[in-house]
């Protein structure tokens, strides 16, 4: 359980970085 809680925490600050480096619009269209 813990390891699917990092999981989603690690998932969520790349996605928190791609979205302010490439643009939201653009790193949706990626996930």
């Amino acid at each position: 359980m813990w390891y699917e809680n990092l999981h989603t925490a690690l998932f969520v600050e790349y996605y928190q970085i791609c979205c302010v480096d490439l643009g939201c619009a653009i790193c949706n269209s990626v996930f």
